[in-house]
């Protein structure tokens, strides 16, 4: 686990997207996935300096708010971008997110899945690079805390045969539907994560999360201390 430590936030997302740059070098002669979060970690996006090669690196959401507002879809902020304005130009393949021909969020969480596993079967020597961030309730990509219903927790994400899952939030966030990688996809499949987390409101679960403080059911971000090559950008001043 690499922790790298600043004050301006500003600059913790320009290192961050250096660091993601540093691994779309190391891993250029494999097939890339690139999965991105929404929100406050696409200021990560202008500091990522994408390869040539752009026809073996694909890119998708971490999660996605299953919705057809533009101003709420992951996806279709990430199109408003210069990054993918110049992904596209050099020839850079999508998992697409939007909403689209599913009539539920549990259809586009397959649908979500399928893609996923399409992608690793057609490409065995592939490497996936992801940026993970973190919600003030512990909560990673789509993956809500349920400290009240840790059965459910673990059979929605912890199954190693589920990627990719949509369903109701029931409240647990302001987007009501979203669908999500799974922790067991992350823990499988991920090659390297770089994360920023920025924010007071955040240090107290982040400091649960790195020292293992709680179970994955109430602390989901728990999972970073597993992950291989986990990279941790910061203001947090409790670490």
């Amino acid at each position: 686990m690499k922790i790298v430590d600043r004050e301006e936030a500003v600059d913790l997302a320009s290192y961050a997207g250096k660091e993601i740059t540093l691994l779309l070098k190391e891993f250029k002669e494999f097939p890339i996935l690139l999965l991105l979060s929404g929100g406050s970690s696409m200021k990560i996006l202008p500091h990522i300096k994408l390869s040539t090669k752009g026809s073996r690196m694909t890119i998708s959401m971490l999660d996605e708010r299953w919705s057809k507002d533009p101003t709420e879809n992951n996806f279709s902020q990430l199109m408003e971008t210069s990054f993918y304005k110049n992904s596209t130009r050099l020839g850079c393949q999508y998992i697409d997110t939007r909403v689209g021909i599913e009539k539920t969020v549990e259809e586009a969480g397959e649908i979500y899945n399928g893609s996923l596993y399409r992608w690793i079967k057609d490409n065995p020597d592939g490497k996936i690079i992801a940026n993970v961030g973190m919600g003030s309730d512990g909560h990673i990509a789509g993956i809500m805390p349920f400290p009240d219903n840790p059965e459910y927790f673990e059979k929605a994400f912890n199954d190693d045969k589920i990627f990719a899952i949509g369903y109701n939030t029931k409240g647990k966030s302001q987007f009501l539907y979203r669908f999500s990688v799974t922790l067991s996809f992350m823990k499988n499949h991920f090659d390297a994560t770089v994360s920023l987390i920025i924010g007071k409101e955040k240090e107290l679960m982040l400091q649960k999360a790195l020292s293992g403080q709680g179970k994955l059911s109430e602390v989901p971000a728990g999972i970073f201390r597993t992950l291989p090559r986990f990279s941790l950008f910061t203001n947090s001043s409790l670490l």
